[in-house]
């Protein structure tokens, strides 16, 4: 028993005790709101791995050439990647850590196309083309998060497979271009579009597109969460029938 707590009357003792456990308890409340929060971004995010091995090892069986099982081990090497920095960062967080941000020197380069290629068989097996273009010199490097901006390049990637129809000669283009001391990221595809009314809503928590589709509504929400601790923005342009662009600025 606290000094405090003997030399209080017996009501406000009480009052007291009841004012501590509400304020424990609403402690208690956001952190298990944090828990939550992080291990539904995690449990969402660990799809995307074990998506590109499921691709990988549909392409083994129709593996032609050295060329094709180069590709093939480039979708595990980027899948193992992320499953082994997610795995870091749940041990992280375990050890009471927050969603730490571990920037590194990235060549563009040797980063962003095995990325790419992870999602080539998802969209090849819809009939839809994805293309990549890197208007920077190849040996651009900038700093930044590996796994988090693989996230966000993922997670984009998904969705624009996802509500891009199976119809042939459909493109998604990924954009990376720098101007004026930032660094630029662009996944435009000719999907389903996004209505108006949920341009507003589209980076808030549990906002669905289509309820018909697989997906708890958390994933560009996690996108925007990922770029403003990496202090850049994310934006969307999108048009119904036509398709949408997701625009990511970083600084440099």
């Amino acid at each position: 028993m606290s000094a405090l707590s003997m030399l209080l009357t017996p009501l406000q003792h009480s009052a007291y005790i009841q004012k501590l456990v509400t304020e424990r308890t609403g402690h208690l409340r956001l952190e298990l709101q944090r828990i939550e929060t992080f291990l539904k971004a995690w449990s969402h995010d660990i799809g995307m791995p074990i998506h590109g091995m499921q691709a990988a090892i549909a392409l083994l069986k129709n593996v032609q050439d050295s060329n094709d099982l180069i590709n093939v081990l480039d979708i595990l090497n980027t899948s193992c990647l992320m499953l082994n920095d997610i795995h870091s960062n749940i041990g992280d967080f375990l050890n009471g850590h927050t969603d730490t941000v571990r920037t590194e020197n990235i060549v563009l380069a040797t980063w962003l196309p095995p990325v790419v290629r992870m999602y080539r068989p998802l969209a090849t097996a819809k009939g839809i083309r994805i293309d990549l273009n890197m208007n920077l010199d190849p040996a651009f490097t900038f700093n930044g998060d590996k796994l988090k901006l693989t996230r966000v390049i993922s997670n984009l990637l998904g969705n624009a497979i996802k509500f891009t129809p199976d119809t042939k000669d459909r493109a998604i283009t990924v954009r990376a271009y720098s101007k004026t001391n930032l660094l630029y990221f662009e996944v435009q595809d000719e999907g389903i579009g996004i209505p108006e009314d949920k341009l507003v809503t589209i980076f808030q928590p549990y906002v669905q597109l289509n309820t018909n589709e697989p997906g708890l509504g958390i994933g560009l929400s996690n996108c925007q969460s990922i770029i403003e601790q990496l202090q850049g923005t994310i934006s969307v342009v999108s048009k119904v029938t036509e398709g949408s662009m997701f625009t990511i600025t970083l600084p440099l």
